[in-house]
């Protein structure tokens, strides 16, 4: 599994297309206190999940403010739009009460609400990932564990202005299943798209047979 930065300010090596960034097993946690982030070796970023104080707490706060009576449906709409769903709440909140959650005291939306990064999947084994938030020393590791670390990429604006290549080792073939799994989180989790031809998936599942025909 390899990861590289895809453009930025240092130079590459020699002989490289892309700076290497990290190597090794490629993990990535959609639930618990790390939901969101993604691991390989050393190397960490978060691809969604909440910043700042949780949704529970700030529908509380929106509620006090705006509507107590319905207090009580807060955890319903936790379990309906607390997983990458806010922007759609926002709209309800903001039809109804002519505010949302972006209008509470201290909202700032580079820190706050859900994280949700853009992948696209430029060919069968290739992902580029931008707008991840960066998982490293400045956060300090016991926060990193917790999943409430994390600073925005180096060199970045609010969370990341680097783009990287997530790379997995071929063959296609013996990968497809993980693929597909994989491409079904980042659908239901980032702004996802694929720029991958079947044509080219089903060349990439038979080489062989892409040779025999040249």
């Amino acid at each position: 599994m390899l990861v590289q930065r895809v453009g930025g300010s240092e130079p590459l090596a020699e002989g490289e297309l892309y700076q290497v960034v990290a190597e090794g097993a490629f993990e990535l946690w959609i639930s618990g206190g790390k939901m969101g982030t993604l691991s390989v070796g050393e190397w960490q970023c978060r691809l969604f999940g909440e910043r700042g104080a949780p949704l529970r707490e700030r529908l509380c706060l929106f509620y006090q403010q705006h509507c107590p009576e319905k207090l009580p449906n807060v955890p319903k709409l936790v379990d309906e739009f607390g997983f990458g769903k806010e922007a759609e709440l926002n709209k309800i909140l903001l039809k109804t009460y002519g505010a949302d959650l972006t209008t509470l005291q201290g909202y700032d939306t580079a820190t706050n609400g859900w994280l949700c990064a853009s992948v696209r999947r430029i060919a069968p084994l290739i992902f580029i990932i931008h707008g991840a938030m960066h998982v490293g020393e400045a956060s300090g590791g016991a926060q990193d564990e917790g999943g409430e670390g994390g600073s925005p990429a180096a060199g970045s604006s609010g969370t990341g202005g680097q783009s990287f290549a997530v790379t997995f080792p071929p063959p296609y073939a013996k990968r497809t299943r993980f693929i597909e799994e994989l491409e079904f989180v980042f659908e239901k989790t980032c702004t996802y798209t694929t720029e991958v031809p079947e044509v080219l998936l089903q060349q990439a599942l038979n080489p062989e047979a892409e040779t025999s025909a040249v």
